[in-house]
């Protein structure tokens, strides 16, 4: 199979999709433009990420050819994203001297690297904030902070990040990069780039780096049904990692996929960069630099399993209200199950092993199996709902 014809189980674009894409990345609006992006266009329901950019769109464009119906609404969700970035830095900051004068580096991911050195100025949807620590160097970071009286929530029931709470979004600070744990012995700190964060001398991830974070972290969030309405801002955000890449070549980057254990992620998503961006991805580049292997075939089987488990899963429980029951207590477990089954691919290329055993052991290490106790004594509300509920308030 060639990487054009690897997208199955991908969301296809929209044409509206493809045209705010094009015009968030510096395309000029045609007359015909204005159409595609405003027919059938529910503000009240469309969803937010194609509307902020929709806005961004509006205040580098001069607002041409925008019916004046929405320019007011476009600008005052730009002002409230913009307003929302910031508003807790001054709180983020102290967080980040505090690890700063312990002697501890720290490492900007997601949305922070991108709103402050990738994409700078341009507002985005962000519900917390992510830095990375050195591994080795993680619960020292996480007594620093609680000296200066933050509470800790603990990494349950992740494995790559704990949480500490601030005034009303956490800070996730991350011991892992990725979160199969796949930079673990390389390079990865040594490659970032200096980064000023408001005085404060901070990293990001380097462009080759960043670009695999996004591919992997996306391909995990699309077999887990996660933020697929944030697809447009994914491959605007890939775009503008690559034109930091002096000479894009797809077979040194997958040198360094290898080298992050992030091959198969990489071989997942670049096709559709190549069908979205066909003037800087090649279809045959990627098919020469990532090929079609045994090994990928059996991690994206485990992930397509995944993406029906998930399926299967919100067709059940995702309904607003409903109490967690034994019979969904083991279908939410089987779920997590086919989750493991895709690491176990991952962890086999990595030289290690992970059994049934150790994935049960991880659920009870990580605390997932009490969260999802705790489900089962109260009722349960869809986390998209529970997010919109939360905002609103």
């Amino acid at each position: 199979m060639n990487a054009a014809q690897d997208l199955s189980g991908i969301p296809s674009l929209s044409s509206r999709e493809r045209r705010l894409i094009a015009l968030s990345l510096g395309q000029r609006m045609t007359a015909g433009d204005m159409e595609i992006l405003t027919y059938g266009l529910d503000i009240d329901r469309c969803s937010q990420v194609e509307l902020l950019i929709l806005s961004c769109i509006g205040y580098k464009q001069g607002w041409e050819r925008f019916p004046p119906k929405i320019v007011s609404r476009l600008k005052g969700l730009h002002q409230y994203w913009q307003v929302h970035n910031t508003i807790r830095i001054p709180w983020l900051l102290e967080e980040i001297h505090t690890l700063r004068e312990a002697g501890i580096p720290v490492m900007l991911l997601k949305g922070l690297a991108f709103r402050f050195y990738y994409a700078e100025g341009i507002p985005r949807i962000m519900g917390d904030y992510d830095i990375a620590v050195p591994e080795e160097r993680y619960g020292e970071a996480i007594r620093a902070l609680q000296s200066g009286g933050e509470t800790y929530l603990g990494n349950a029931p992740w494995l790559y990040h704990g949480q500490i709470q601030g005034k009303d979004r956490p800070l996730e600070i991350h011991s892992w990069i990725f979160k199969h744990h796949g930079e673990k012995g390389t390079d990865i700190w040594d490659c970032a780039l200096p980064c000023a964060f408001f005085g404060e001398d901070v990293l990001v991830p380097c462009p080759e780096d960043m670009l695999l974070h996004q591919l992997d972290n996306f391909a995990r969030d699309l077999f887990e049904g996660i933020f697929p309405s944030r697809m447009p801002q994914f491959l605007c955000d890939c775009f503008r990692i690559a034109e930091r890449i002096s000479g894009f070549d797809p077979h040194m980057l997958a040198v360094r996929a290898a080298k992050l254990h992030v091959t198969n992620s990489a071989r997942r998503l670049l096709p559709l960069l190549a069908d979205c961006f066909s003037d800087k991805f090649s279809h045959e580049e990627i098919d020469s630099a990532f090929p079609w292997t045994p090994e990928y075939q059996r991690w994206l089987e485990a992930g397509l399993n995944l993406q029906r488990a998930t399926e299967r899963w919100k067709s059940y429980h995702y309904k607003p209200g409903g109490a967690m029951t034994p019979r969904r207590l083991v279908r939410a477990l089987a779920r997590h199950h086919a989750l493991s089954r895709m690491r176990t691919v991952e962890m086999k290329a990595m030289g290690q092993k992970y059994s049934f055993g150790t994935y049960c052991m991880d659920l009870c290490r990580s605390g997932a199996v009490q969260t999802l106790l705790r489900r089962f004594r109260r009722p349960w509300k869809d986390p998209g709902e529970a997010e919109n509920e939360r905002k609103s308030k």
